[in-house]
């Protein structure tokens, strides 16, 4: 957890990632082999908050569009 939390600082800090996509998708390994997890993208989103200042309705909406790319990839 301590190494996500890291690279999520990281992330939004210093590389300016403003997604929680582009967090797990390029930013990190975290969804590079399936799907992370549910409380992984709640701990991600919830971290990118901070510092991005999403109230809870974003954090949600930024949760179900990482969910939605892998939906849209067990469909296909």
């Amino acid at each position: 957890r301590e190494t996500l939390a890291i690279e999520i600082d990281r992330a939004v800090d210093r590389e300016m990632a403003l997604t929680l996509e582009d967090v797990v998708f390029r930013r990190t390994g975290l969804g590079t082999i399936g799907h992370p997890g549910e409380a992984a993208l709640r701990l991600c989103a919830e971290r990118m908050a901070g510092f991005l200042g999403w109230d809870e309705a974003e954090i949600r909406r930024q949760i179900a569009l990482v969910e939605a790319h892998y939906q849209w990839g067990a469909e296909g």
